[in-house]
């Protein structure tokens, strides 16, 4: 039985009638009872009739009849997020390459490191946090099939050491599967390095040195990393906090020949790894390379030619670059010119009209500022109450220069003074800064301002024109920041520093961790950045999204009747479920697979 609807139209309003119906059929048509006639019904009692219906229809094991009051939500969890997670790393494939033999082992590694991962994704805490705060409130429980009460802390650090014996291993799997996947984005990789540190516990890795964002600090380490073209990680290491950056590729690069036994690859790097000796390894072992030549390094490429640029000032330079026939548009921000092949090596000269501004207005401002330092600084000493020290003063005015960053700009001398108090016939020695800026120094350097140097052994040629073309060269230096966007994601997002464990193989497993959450989040961060009509861009906003669909325990309290759900779907989690290609883990099967339905 039904409710059937009936609309009918009386002048200019439209009524709806409602019967209870039955339908039959007669040979191959289908025929409609009328078993009784209701009339016209609010809507809300129109709805009742309904339920009361499909109560009668169902299966009495599903029905249960209470009181609103009744119905207690006991307990629930997060469930979309880490459910979606726990998709993408089988779509890596990343349990095959856990193998636990070990019967003692209660909790199997794939299933912490995917506890771990998903932490450093979802809601990055300690590893003490993981197991006593952050897993209880995840559907981990039912995904995994591990109960929150299994979890200690003793569990997590014993896990971190047999995570970390599978590190290479979870390198090979990666290139391997990315070799498969999309061998041409492994034809350029990107190497760079990043700074972190400790709080606490000593350990053995970490040596004093300065971190580029955070000062000096006793305990820093240095990270390293390989991202191929798209910004999937698939070799990383840490290194100890002494390590000079220049010192660090040949490792990596001996790694990627024994490890991977790549041949035909181009390494991008910072200018800050660029070395003469390193160039040459990379020749030797038949690599490419992409990078750039530091400022101080500019003048000595032959063909340069910085006279060129002296008559360049604030007001004209964009028609003065336009004028010069040598040189290519690159874009809005980048002309170029190839300057073809030194001793060897291809460089590419490059202008950049913003860069070139902001350098002249920032080296202006130093030394304007650095000026009024000194003019205040005079004034001190005129006024000095004691005698004062010509080492002392001289070391103060020279850490000010250097503070200001302009000291090769302004040159000064102390020039002593007396100062008589009145009503006093005692003097005070003090000092006169008479200053000198140094307008040649700072035309050498203007010539520099806005030039930069790609430099590459790209230097093979067919029909006379290189293979490797400059717009290549240019264009993979500057998608180098994919490197730099991993550094950053790893740190702030997934929250790598400070770090606070200090074993060796717990901080290299930390790191492994971190790695694997950073190559979740940009696999999911691709997929949505491909969608152009789509609002959400980040795997943090998807997260977060995902995140509101729970799965919570509901209990009747005058029945034994218990269960769990998940609460309905927002149309949003519903397209990003579809965008993903995780639409089925909100089936009705595989909810009943995992208890939540």
């Amino acid at each position: 039985m039904f409710l059937h609807t009936q609309p009918k139209k009386r002048g200019n309003k439209l009524y709806t009638y409602y019967s209870l119906a039955r339908a039959f059929r007669i040979g191959k048509r289908s025929k409609i009872e009328i078993i009784y006639r209701f009339g016209a019904l609010p809507p809300e009692k129109a709805e009742k009739i309904r339920i009361f219906l499909k109560y009668l229809e169902s299966d009495p094991k599903n029905l249960i009849v209470t009181m609103f009051e009744n119905i207690i939500f006991e307990k629930h969890w997060s469930y979309l997020d880490f459910a979606v997670l726990n998709h993408f790393w089988e779509k890596w494939e990343l349990s095959s390459i856990f193998d636990d033999k070990n019967p003692r082992i209660k909790i199997s590694t794939v299933n912490m490191a995917k506890i771990l991962t998903f932490n450093r994704c979802l809601n990055p805490t300690s590893k003490l946090g993981v197991a006593s705060r952050w897993y209880p409130t995840t559907s981990g429980g039912h995904i995994l099939g591990i109960s929150h009460e299994e979890i200690n802390d003793d569990s997590v650090y014993r896990s971190l050491v047999r995570i970390e014996s599978h590190k290479e291993d979870i390198e090979k799997h990666l290139f391997d599967k990315l070799s498969q996947n999309d061998p041409g984005s492994l034809k350029v990789v990107f190497y760079d390095l990043a700074t972190s540190y400790f709080e606490g516990t000593h350990c053995l890795l970490a040596k004093p040195g300065i971190a580029k964002e955070d000062g000096f600090k006793p305990k820093k380490i240095i990270l390293s990393l390989l991202v191929n073209e798209k910004g999937y990680p698939f070799s990383w290491q840490i290194l100890e906090g002494d390590v000079t950056e220049v010192s660090t590729l040949k490792e990596r690069i001996d790694y990627c020949r024994d490890k991977f036994g790549v041949t035909n690859i181009t390494f991008v790097f910072d200018r800050g790894i660029v070395s003469e000796e390193n160039l040459q390894y990379i020749d030797c072992n038949h690599y490419k390379y992409i990078t750039a030549l530091d400022k101080n390094q500019i003048s000595e490429v032959k063909g340069i030619e910085l006279e060129r640029f002296k008559d360049f000032s604030d007001t004209n330079f964009e028609k003065q670059i336009k004028s010069k026939n040598e040189f290519k548009q690159y874009d809005e921000l980048l002309y170029y010119q190839d300057l073809g092949v030194n001793s060897g090596k291809r460089y590419i000269l490059g202008f950049n009209p913003r860069l070139f501004k902001e350098e002249r207005e920032n080296r202006q401002q130093k030394i304007e500022r650095a000026l009024q330092y000194l003019k205040e600084t005079n004034i001190f000493l005129s006024q000095s109450k004691r005698n004062r020290k010509y080492s002392t003063v001289n070391s103060q005015i020279e850490d000010g220069l250097k503070k200001y960053k302009v000291a090769k700009y302004i040159d000064y001398t102390l020039k002593p003074i007396k100062i008589k108090e009145p009503g006093k016939s005692k003097e005070i020695d003090s000092f006169e800064i008479e200053h000198y800026v140094q307008e040649q120094e700072i035309k050498r350097d203007q010539l520099l301002d806005g030039l930069c140097v790609f430099i590459s052994n790209h230097i093979e040629k067919e029909n006379d024109k290189f293979i490797f073309t400059a717009e290549q060269i240019i264009a993979a230096y500057r998608d180098k920041n994919r490197i730099e966007d991993a550094f950053k994601h790893i740190s702030s997002f997934i929250q790598f520093r400070p770090v606070y464990v200090f074993k060796e193989e717990h901080v290299n497993a930390h790191y492994t961790i971190c790695v694997l959450s950073y190559l979740l989040n940009i696999t999911i961060t691709n997929i949505l950045r491909e969608q152009k009509e789509f609002q959400i861009k980040s795997a943090s906003s998807a997260y977060f999204i995902l995140g509101q669909c729970r799965a919570g325990r509901i209990s009747i309290t005058d029945s034994n009747r218990t269960g769990i759900k998940i609460n309905p779907l927002s149309s949003m989690q519903t397209k990003l479920l579809k965008i993903l290609g995780c639409s089925y883990l909100v089936s009705k099967d595989y909810l009943k697979q995992i208890g939540l339905k």
